[in-house]
């Protein structure tokens, strides 16, 4: 008699629940491992809309305080102040002061002003006048005498008022391109404790939400501003993850590079000045010419070292491209400053009668790209016809440079017809 023990066998049930177990856990891991990589790249995504609306905001809060310089102050030109016409200055900037709610006052001063008030500028308010500030208005005229031997056209200060809590910023309006003689100086005042909350209080946050939504559509994003230090300036410190970051200069005026130059100043008198330059420039007659200048030596109370290029293309009969630029390194023994400037200039005809000018220039104290576009079409002798198109940009955001919203733009038109009598 034989005994045999067999071995175990799995039921077929178990082997289908182990299966069935096994194919969900697969599952399971290709889902989890899916939905790792979609979080992943949702984040990627909200990031980068946040950092693209943050670019946007930033632009418009740079658009605004920009505003009050090449909006308002460049509104009114040499002729018009020279025939004393405050009642132009008047509408820009009681427009001025609407449209850029931290702007606390405008200013002027000039030679028909200096005639009544004798050595301070007038200040233009809310109220819709112009009214004296004596201690203010004279530091904002011993601000500009001081200043003009730098022969500047933009001038900043700090501490200004009885309190030392306001900046301004001038314009000075120069008699003739020496420079020798300024006749007119317009202005305006900050609140400096008080810029920010009015800024962004003019903004409204209607505006700003519609700058979010513009990006992000249905996805809920919010904003929050920080100063220098960290302390909040707008929004609220419990608004959520930080998935989107720009950092931007409140500066109540144009660009960074301004302030430098600006403080550095020089003392009224008489300066000589001696300096070392050599010049390159080979053939006009030929298609490829190049310019190169370089000089060094003594400016103002320091030294400074310029460098200057030019490069011009001719294809005839059409084209022409040139390009130019200059470099100064400006050492004073109050700061030091560096100016860099360059322009590209292309001007092609298709016909005697048809031709499209593109001008570019950059420079680093406005930190903006600038275009003029002009087309230039006559359709008989004595008749013009004139397309132009101007824009800028600025160039010292972190998100870049933003070509979709220029600072400011126009397209004009112009027809010169001749009529024979």
């Amino acid at each position: 008699m034989r005994l045999t023990l067999p071995f175990w066998r799995a039921h077929p049930m178990l082997l289908a629940i182990a299966a069935t177990i096994g194919a969900a856990a697969v599952v399971l891991y290709f889902q989890y491992r899916a939905i790792t990589v979609l979080q992943s790249q949702t984040q990627v995504i909200v990031r980068q809309i946040s950092e693209q609306a943050a670019v946007d905001i930033a632009v418009e809060l740079r658009r605004t305080l920009d505003g009050p310089v090449f909006d308002t102050l460049t509104a009114v030109n040499h002729p018009e102040l020279r025939a004393g016409r405050l009642d132009l200055v008047t509408e820009y900037y009681a427009k001025g002061l609407e449209t850029y709610p931290h702007v606390d006052r405008f200013f002027a001063w000039s030679t028909a002003t200096e005639a009544t008030t004798p050595g301070e500028a007038l200040f233009y308010g809310r109220n819709g006048r112009f009214e004296r500030d004596s201690e203010l208005g004279r530091a904002v005229f011993d601000l500009a005498r001081r200043h003009a031997p730098a022969q500047q056209i933009y001038m900043v200060a700090d501490d200004m008022g009885a309190d030392r809590s306001r900046q301004v910023f001038l314009r000075l309006f120069w008699t003739d391109a020496q420079r020798d003689e300024y006749f007119a100086v317009l202005g305006f005042v900050v609140q400096a404790s008080t810029m920010r909350e009015h800024l962004f209080d003019g903004l409204s946050r209607a505006r700003l939400d519609a700058l979010l939504t513009r990006r992000a559509g249905e996805m809920p994003l919010l904003l929050r501003v920080t100063d220098e230090h960290g302390a909040l300036a707008y929004g609220s410190a419990t608004a959520g993850t930080l998935v989107g970051r720009v950092d931007f200069p409140m500066l109540f005026y144009p660009a960074d590079e301004i302030q430098s130059r600006l403080a550095t100043s020089v003392a009224p008198g008489r300066y000589g000045w001696n300096r070392a330059e050599v010049q390159f420039e080979s053939s006009p007659a030929r298609s490829f010419q190049v310019e190169l200048g370089a000089s060094a030596g003594d400016y103002y109370t320091g030294r400074a070292t310029e460098l200057a290029y030019g490069v011009a293309a001719r294809v005839a009969p059409h084209l022409i491209a040139e390009v130019e630029g200059e470099l100064q390194w400006v050492r004073l023994p109050t700061g030091r400053f560096d100016a860099r400037t360059a322009r590209l200039r292309l001007d092609y005809a298709t016909s005697p009668r048809l031709n499209t000018t593109v001008f570019l220039q950059y420079d680093n104290e406005s930190e903006r790209l600038a275009v003029n576009a002009r087309l230039h079409w006559i359709p008989r002798p004595g008749s013009d016809v004139y397309l132009v198109w101007n824009s800028a940009w600025p160039t010292d955001l972190a998100g870049g440079v933003p070509w979709r919203r220029p600072l400011r733009g126009a397209l004009v038109g112009k027809v010169v017809w001749y009529v024979r009598p």
